[in-house]
């Protein structure tokens, strides 16, 4: 029976893991706000795109998008602009139809109303059709969707005149796809002007199983970086929208353009906070979420000007346009603020009512007739911003001008600042619209003497308010930390002034979640007086509006992705910040704390991948203990007894060297930099104390996840092994060829291999050794240790005890003879009855090798997903000698191996393996500090652990 301790440490582990999955399933997310989009979509093929165009026209397609009922031609219009959308990992063609539907519409309703004179071009939406192909995960598909995509260009431009330029819109995959464009051979110089991305993963692949891939990401990064300002991407736009909390399936901190693409070409924003928007949006809902849709298709539109040669608007104009559609004011730090013309005015005395106090608040009653206009002192309070929220509208005649008093008689000279309002939702279970905000900042009030303003007539619900406020009143600094408030929430008081901000500048780490609890509420509030907070983070355009104060509010934000080289963000003025609006007549009183619970799946949905790397480190560590054992003693001890040896060593090592590459990052940053390496790419990817909880959880979470491995791999050879001898026999059933020659049995199925190769790309081929390894490590449980399940000794023994007869010693009898022929139960949970001391050191190694084996799946089964996929389609391509010579070796090497395996000549001292210890704490650091990141290079450590293996082996024959 395995030990107390082996179950307690893989059971809780295990329970971690569950806690984990649960968490990213089902823990508490923002509420789904989206409205559902329609649409009447038309695709239809472009057939003259064919082989003449594109080598892989006979495997992907390309179609024309028309609207139902508004456009139905077959043809383009050759004065029109084009419009591609790529789609993402496992996407349709099919999934452009809101974007495209929805700007078709706006573009004719503009058409009705101004005809010709707004300047638009008419828009022709062109969609790929790449077969649901999965792209995340396979780099070569990657390149090929790249490959056709430039190939459509060439052909869809070849449609239009004087059209030169296309826009693209790419949805998850499809805007890396859209990115690697003029990166590769056929790429058609100055054929983009404007790439929108919608969840896309910018800065880190979202599952880094694959060397290609990694290799894709660093080269467009790179490329990008030194194009976009001088080079041949100088009139490139690439914007970059993120659904965040929602989206479960690409992590949004890994949509960030920062430190990849400059201001002046582009931004990353997050759908929550949006104008008009102000919702989340899940991976699958940002494609036809209808708030965004709106927003997007007037976006595109505005960007078309078909005056111009090109028909496109200049890189400046067309970054303007889409930084006002797409961000808030609230956000939108790099636009200046906005002075209107300067114009003559006269005051109206008889409607006017000059304010004396620094603030005021005018509710709108149809029965309490109001003033139109309220005049406030520039200079009331030195040095103070002056605020106003009220639900009266821009377009509803309000009208906010700061003047320059010209003599007594109230002639002034104007300049309004409305155009620097900000909207903002409507408070829940609220009668009142969605409020205006408007922040008219001190250095614009130093030389001018009055705020003057006018309110819209017969407004009969609502209010206004205005207030100067001093800047240093505005803002409360608390200096918790996340470590902090895991253990003692937070207490504090919001400012009593309108738009004031609490900020928490140590609070950064984004893979936790916060929940805010208002403790203290404004008992006389009308609905009207509702609070609004919004959630912020300096680093990226990222903002949320929570309008339901009465309860508890999460608070989640995103931050720098793990692995993004060049994208440290910094921490100055940093911090999550938590803006009041239409605050009550009395301040509130908030808790803020750590959400443990639901910060497990933000831990989940950030370093996955360690989960496929930290098992294969410990697997490792196993069998080079286990081997280094049978060095000493000529006995393979068990798999379970070496893990729980070693459970507490792998936790507290790994958390240490976690800890230890994040918390010295800087001091390692300075060595990069010295030797010309990258930063970044060691450990977790997360710098300071951001990564001590995180990486006890993920090594934990680990251990779980390969003690589970280790049960259902040991589950399936007892059942493949117990489905053989009922089909062959006891007998039948035979683990090694103690006959065969290895090197002759090496050499013939190296050869095999080879040839298989050349038709089968190595992945696939993997996959196929490693099913076979399964039912050898089955063939080979018949000649190991026979033992009976714990259960039925128990049983036994208690029968024997308590019934001592003659009937009974028959009975025994027949028992013992039943456990001398039946094979073993599961092989964990198991009693040695007697054993074979050889066949079980047999079994042992070849079910460590199995584990082993297992770990390595996640880099060989998504291509291999992806070769059977075309293979349904109808499409086989040969595998390139070159490109799959690594994994051809990698596979040459294991083969041989195996083949060596199944007979007795491994089981002999090994002389590399003397040093298991040693050996095993060099491979797991490794893993810890590179292969997180490079998880795809865990194959060629497995490659060496072979050769270590057979090498000193074949020697000690010779």
């Amino acid at each position: 029976m395995p030990c107390r301790t082996y179950l307690a440490v893989a059971g809780g582990s295990f329970l971690l893991l569950l806690a984990m999955f649960w968490s990213f399933l089902f823990a508490s997310r923002d509420p789904k706000l989206c409205e559902m989009s329609y649409s009447r979509p038309v695709h239809i093929e472009q057939l003259s795109f064919n082989a003449s165009w594109s080598r892989l026209a006979e495997k992907y397609s390309l179609y024309l998008y028309r609207e139902g009922g508004i456009d139905m031609s077959d043809h383009v219009y050759r004065d029109s602009q084009p419009v591609l959308f790529i789609p993402g990992h496992a996407g349709s063609y099919k999934q452009a139809r809101s974007i495209a539907s929805e700007t078709t519409v706006q573009f004719h309703q503009l058409l009705q109303q101004h005809g010709r004179q707004h300047q638009q071009a008419k828009l022709d939406f062109f969609t790929l059709n790449y077969n649901e192909e999965l792209s995340a995960i396979h780099g070569p598909t990657l390149l090929s969707q790249a490959e056709f995509a430039n190939d459509a260009i060439r052909y869809i431009l070849s449609l239009y005149h004087p059209s030169t330029s296309i826009i693209i819109v790419g949805h998850s995959m499809g805007g890396v796809i859209a990115r690697i464009l003029p990166t590769i051979p056929n790429y058609n110089h100055n054929k983009l002007n404007t790439i929108i991305t919608l969840s896309t993963p910018h800065s880190v692949p979202p599952a880094p199983v694959d060397r290609t891939i990694a290799n894709v990401y660093r080269n467009i990064n790179a490329f990008w970086k030194n194009e976009l300002v001088d080079g041949a991407l100088k009139e490139v736009a690439l914007i970059s929208l993120a659904g965040g909390n929602l989206d479960n399936i690409v992590a949004s901190d890994a949509t960030s353009l920062h430190g990849l693409v400059p201001s002046s070409h582009g931004f990353s924003v997050y759908t929550t906070g949006l104008p008009h928007v102000w919702t989340g949006a899940d991976h699958m809902a940002i494609l036809w979420c209808n708030q965004l849709v709106k927003r997007l298709s007037t976006a595109i539109i505005k960007l078309v000007d078909e005056k111009r040669p090109s028909q496109i608007k200049p890189l400046h104009t067309r970054v303007n346009i889409l930084r006002k559609l797409l961000l808030s004011r609230l956000d939108n730090n790099d636009e200046t603020y906005y002075l209107g013309t300067t114009t003559a005015k006269v005051l109206d005395t008889l409607d006017t009512a000059v304010i004396d106090a620094p603030r005021i608040r005018v509710p709108f009653q149809s029965d309490v007739p109001a003033k139109n206009q309220y005049v406030f002192k520039a200079q009331a309070v030195p040095s103070a911003d002056f605020h106003i929220i009220t639900t009266a509208q821009p377009n509803s005649q309000l009208r906010v001008n700061i003047c320059k008093q010209q003599d007594t008689a109230g002639h002034l000279l104007c300049n309004s600042v409305i155009g620097n309002a900000e909207s903002l939702p409507q408070p829940e279970n609220s009668s009142i619209p969605s409020l205006v905000a408007l922040r008219i900042p001190s250095r614009h009030l130093w030389s001018k003497d009055l705020i003057v303003v006018d309110l819209p007539s017969q407004l009969n619900n609502g209010y206004f308010k205005g207030e100067f406020q001093p800047q240093h009143d505005q803002l409360l600094v608390l200096n918790h930390t996340y470590l902090s408030l895991l253990y003692r929430s937070a207490t504090f008081e919001f400012p009593k002034l309108e738009g004031s901000v609490v900020h928490f500048p140590n609070i950064h780490n984004p893979l936790f979640r916060y929940k805010l609890t208002i403790t203290s509420t404004q008992s006389e509030s009308s609905k009207n007086t509702a609070p609004i907070i919004r959630m912020s983070t300096n680093q990226l355009y990222e903002s949320k509006f929570f309008t339901g104060a009465s309860r508890d509010i999460d608070i989640a934000f995103h931050g720098e992705s793990s692995f993004a080289v060049g994208q440290q963000l910094p921490h100055v003025e940093g911090g999550l910040k938590l803006h009041i609006f239409n605050q009550p007549h009395r301040a509130l009183q908030a808790t803020l704390k750590v959400d443990v619970f639901s910060s497990l799946g933000r831990i989940l949905l950030q370093h996955g991948i360690a989960l496929s790397v930290l098992p294969f480190a410990f697997a490792t560590m196993v069998l080079c203990y286990q081997l280094a054992t049978f060095n000493a003693t000529r006995s393979l001890p068990k798999w379970t007894v070496i893990a729980q040896q070693l459970y507490v060593r792998f936790i507290l090592l790994g958390w240490c060297i976690l800890t230890t590459l994040a918390v010295f990052s800087g001091q390692i940053a300075r060595i990069a930099t010295t030797l010309g390496i990258d930063n970044g790419l060691y450990g977790l990817g997360v710098n300071g104390s951001d990564a001590v909880v995180p990486a006890i959880i993920v090594i934990l979470s680990s251990v779980g996840l390969i003690s589970f491995v280790v049960l259902v791999l040991d589950m399936l050879v007892w059942i493949i092994n117990r489905t053989l001898i009922f089909m062959q026999g006891q007998r039948g059933v035979q683990s090694t060829m103690p006959h065969a020659d290895p090197m002759k049995s090496s050499a013939l199925w190296v050869t095999v291999v080879l040839l298989l190769s050349g038709f089968i790309p190595p992945p696939a081929l993997f996959t196929a050794v490693f099913l076979a390894q399964v039912f050898l490590c089955s063939r080979a449980l018949t000649a190991s240790t026979v033992t009976v399940n714990a259960l039925f000794l128990f049983f036994y023994f208690s029968v024997c005890f308590f019934f001592q007869n003659s009937k009974i010693v028959k009975i025994q009898l027949r028992m013992e003879t039943f456990m001398n022929e039946v094979t073993p139960p599961l092989t964990i949970f198991s009693v040695p009855y007697h054993e074979s001391k050889q066949g079980s050191n047999q079994y042992r190694c070849s079910f460590s090798v199995l584990v082993i084996l297992c770990c390595l799946l996640p880099y060989n089964g998504p291509a291999t997903l992806v070769w059977i996929q075309n293979l349904m389609a109808g499409w086989y391509e040969i595998p390139h000698l070159m490109g799959s010579l690594e994994g051809r070796l990698q596979l040459v090497v294991l083969v041989a191996f195996l083949t060596h395996l199944r007979t007795d000549s491994l089981l002999v001292p090994i002389t590399a393996f003397a040093i298991g210890g040693p050996l095993a704490v060099g491979l797991m650091t490794y893993c810890f500090s590179l292969g997180i990141h490079f998880a795809y290079s865990l194959q060629w450590v497995a490659c060496c652990i072979w050769l270590l293996w057979t090498i000193p082996t074949k020697t000690k024959q010779d």
